[in-house]
């Protein structure tokens, strides 16, 4: 029987890759909080969309969307292109700039208006989305939902950003990375990923010169062919970093690991996460021993 679970579910701290859709905007239009709840709770992703509401409002609902669960759920706003736009004082005044600017999409509008004889637009909701809205709405959300945590280096951030996208949308090349986060490609280089090598793997064993990932090995004093890098490798930013082995133990998985070189406290983040991630390979909670 094929398993509903993939790693976008731990990502999020789901049980199904399943979304509710936050549709909806105009408040009476909006996806009910007991239907997002209710979604949550089954092990989905209860989602619903509030772009149309004021900033007050979307914290009412939030709230109302805590109190029926304790599982994640999203917020959909819509983000403008720019939010350099100046601010609109009246919905006149928008239907004005609609006007100057884009008179094709509006005439466009009109005729499918009277052509489906649809009422005025204009008529009905009142509210304006505006640079200062947006802005207070998103803080809304930050106040609402996110923690207060350590802050990152910018070593430790590089690390986190790219574990967070080779995990949810691999298999990718550094250059999707690059495009996908702005980064430069100097940038992106500089955030490392840790790998835990089976044993004889061809990125060790399949190359006759071995020079070009044995920079940490020269620098500590030990041969290539050192018989403890031999079976299983540890690779960091590209480079043998150590090796390692597995026991197998009843309800677990012990990972001893032995390092060649020191790490910081950020390299050694992302070898735990590699630990992690071979754990959840095996379906067996990692404890990890040697890391100092």
């Amino acid at each position: 029987m094929l398993k509903l679970h993939t790693p976008l579910c731990d990502l999020l701290g789901i049980q199904y890759p399943i979304f509710l859709a936050g549709m909806g905007g105009r408040r009476d239009r909006v996806v009910p909080p007991e239907l997002v709840a209710a979604v949550s709770n089954a092990g989905g992703l209860g989602v619903t969309g509030l772009t149309d509401l004021p900033p007050e409002e979307i914290r009412r609902c939030i709230r109302r969307i805590r109190e029926l669960t304790d599982r994640p759920f999203g917020i959909d706003l819509l983000l403008p292109a720019s939010m350099e736009d100046p601010e609109a004082g009246s919905l006149d005044e928008v239907w004005r700039r609609l006007e100057r600017d884009y008179p094709r999409h509006v005439e466009f509008v009109r005729k499918l208006a009277e052509e489906f004889n649809l009422p005025d637009v204009r008529s009905g909701n009142q509210f304006i989305m505006s640079p200062r809205t947006i802005r207070e709405q998103v803080e809304i959300v930050l106040e609402e939902r996110v923690p207060q945590t350590r802050p990152l280096s910018r070593e430790e951030a590089l690390a986190e950003l790219t574990t967070r996208y080779f995990r949810s949308r691999g298999p990718a090349t550094l250059n999707d990375f690059a495009w996908w986060s702005g980064l430069t490609m100097a940038d992106a280089k500089k955030a490392p990923r840790a790998y835990f090598l089976p044993n004889y793997d061809d990125y060790f064993i399949g190359f006759r010169d071995r020079s070009a990932i044995a920079e940490v090995v020269r620098r500590s004093n030990l041969l290539e062919n050192n018989p403890s890098l031999i079976p299983h490798l540890i690779i960091l930013d590209g480079q043998i970093v150590g090796g390692w082995k597995r026991t197998l133990k009843k309800g677990i998985v012990i990972v001893e690991v032995n390092l060649i070189t020191d790490l910081t406290v950020a390299a050694k983040q992302i070898v735990t996460d590699a630990v992690d991630r071979y754990g959840k390979f095996l379906g067996l909670p990692p404890w990890i021993v040697g890391m100092g």
